[in-house]
């Protein structure tokens, strides 16, 4: 497998700062989030470091939601990444379904059938797949967000657009605060997954069990290895079920601050690496926070 990161986290860093970093941290690509107008930026980056390429583009909008105008203006620049993607030989896009939480489910999929049917079209005609992530977007809580969070949904979606076109990035920190089992939903689903995300989830018991299921702030964001994953188990479903893409790592932690931004590798500092190192599985939960450091991906 290859490994990259997520752009979206750095957008005060230059972009070909981002393709010298991981030139030098001997990353293989980035996910591109909202790819710039100037492609021959991009080509030139691509150029330049031969070694780094473009794993994925992102576009992460809900695209439930509105009126049919307005979702269909929302869908624009999907329909410009696809041709985008296809110019640059990226066969991947990272994307969200979204959802009207006001909506229930079953009222959503009609919505889903009718935006992402000629995205998926598309899609196909262009040799670019489109890939969901199921990032459940608990700011609408409990509905959430985002259609494309749970297995369940997804028998759903995939039964009503059963394309190839459309899969999944799997970002399994996803089902640590939710309680489900990502290990059994790569086996399922692993014909269908076309990208990954490694990120990990930390609960607070003692904030859960103060707060409840429905508080705030009882779980976080944090680097792969110092959270909740059993990342052998879930590399070695990935493994079993021929998945051989790359893995970008998202950094949404709050605790690692340092790396809110890149240091430019020709700065002369050195004090911020991330190793592309598979950590080790976790197996004990901790409120405090504090992380083993033969687990730690930092």
């Amino acid at each position: 497998m290859e490994i990259g990161f997520l752009t979206w986290y750095f957008k005060q860093t230059s972009l070909e700062d981002l393709f010298a970093w991981a030139a030098e941290n001997g990353m293989s690509g980035l996910e591109l989030d909202n790819c710039p107008d100037n492609l021959d930026c991009v080509k030139g980056l691509l150029a330049r470091y031969p070694q780094v390429r473009v794993h994925a583009l992102g576009r992460a909008k809900n695209y439930l939601v509105g009126t049919a105008a307005e979702r269909q203006a929302k869908a624009a620049p999907l329909e410009r990444d696809i041709e985008i993607a296809a110019e640059l030989g990226v066969g991947v896009i990272n994307i969200f379904a979204g959802r009207d939480p006001n909506k229930t489910v079953e009222e959503n999929l009609p919505i889903f059938e009718e935006v992402f049917t000629p995205l998926v079209e598309k899609a196909e005609k262009h040799g670019v797949r489109l890939a969901m992530e199921n990032c459940a977007q608990r700011g609408q809580w409990p509905a959430g967000g985002n259609l494309a969070h749970t297995p369940e949904n997804w028998r759903k979606m995939f039964e009503i657009i059963p394309s190839d076109a459309l899969g999944l990035t799997f970002d399994p920190s996803h089902f640590i605060f939710q309680g489900m089992d990502y290990v059994s939903a790569v086996h399922e689903f692993g014909d269908r997954i076309y990208y990954v995300h490694a990120k990990d989830c930390e609960i607070l018991d003692d904030l859960l069990g103060d707060r409840g299921i429905y508080g705030n702030d009882w779980w976080r964001w944090r680097l792969p290895g110092w959270g909740e994953m059993d990342w052998v188990a879930f590399f070695t479903a990935l493994r079993e079920v021929g998945y051989a893409g790359p893995v970008g790592i998202e950094h949404e932690s709050k605790i690692i601050k340092i790396m809110f931004t890149l240091t430019p590798p020709h700065s002369g500092c050195s004090d911020l690496r991330i190793k592309p190192v598979l950590p080790q599985a976790s197996t004990t939960r901790s409120g405090s926070g504090s992380p083993a450091p033969s687990r730690v991906l930092a």
